[in-house]
């Protein structure tokens, strides 16, 4: 299913055994698209200490309130993940760090998802992080350019439950009065620029400006996606798949 990374922020993480915190971030790579981390505050236990999650591990989403993701974990798998800053980007060691944990860790057995173990021991003995790792919350408000035009920004982020991948992005074309959001797929992304907060897209101002618009919280399924496409006039991901 496709759903929105706001409304996945904050929701309540429910473990095998009890509550273990709350869903803070969504960081996914930028060039694949792959929600690589969910970020978990822990918080009662230790306020303010943040936690890495891998998204293999949530077995469901549930927006019904209180909006929780229900965890293959105990409270204490998730607790005792390697703490990450609260405002700082995740750097390489705190991703070995993690990944390390994961290996090591004696009480896993089966839950780990399929994943690299291995991590070099000379990755991580650095500060920086992945230039492409980035939050959900960091990519809202990127301006959103069609060559030398700004067509509006990011509003959101909507992602597959299932493939745990980035699918579209929600575009506010306010630039056109009275603007409107529409969906526009990270396939027709050609870049990310953080440097000046822009994302470049592969459609004209005015492919974007016709296209049919979308409400918050309104479903994207199958229907909508193809008629999308067809505005488009692009192949879609999941035809793409198929022949793979």
């Amino acid at each position: 299913m496709l759903r929105e990374t706001k409304m996945l922020e904050g929701c309540l993480v429910r473990a095998e055994n009890g509550p273990a915190g709350r869903v803070v971030g969504v960081l996914f790579d930028d060039e694949t698209w792959g929600v690589r981390y969910l970020v978990v505050d822990t918080g009662g236990r230790l306020p303010g200490e943040r936690v890495l999650m891998l998204p293999g591990f949530v077995e469901g989403v549930n927006e019904a309130m209180p909006a929780n993701v229900e965890v293959g974990l105990t409270r204490e798998q998730v607790w005792e993940s390697p703490p990450v800053g609260a405002d700082r980007p995740v750097s390489a060691r705190q991703e070995a760090d993690y990944y390390a944990y994961l290996a090591t860790a004696p009480y896993w057995g089966s839950a780990v998802p399929v994943f690299p173990l291995y991590v070099d021991p000379q990755v991580g003995r650095e500060e920086e992080g992945d230039p492409h790792l980035r939050s959900a919350k960091e990519v809202r408000g990127y301006a959103v350019r069609s060559g030398d035009r700004s067509i509006g920004h990011v509003e959101d982020l909507v992602y597959d439950d299932r493939h745990w991948e980035i699918r579209y992005l929600i575009v506010d074309t306010r630039d056109w009065l009275p603007g409107k959001k529409v969906p526009v797929s990270v396939d027709w992304a050609s870049g990310v620029s953080p440097f000046d907060g822009r994302v470049e897209v592969d459609l004209t101002a005015e492919e974007i400006r016709s296209a049919p618009g979308w409400e918050p919280g309104t479903v994207i399924d199958r229907r909508y996606e193809t008629e999308l496409h067809v505005h488009y006039g692009r192949t879609p991901y999941w035809v793409r798949q198929q022949t793979i």
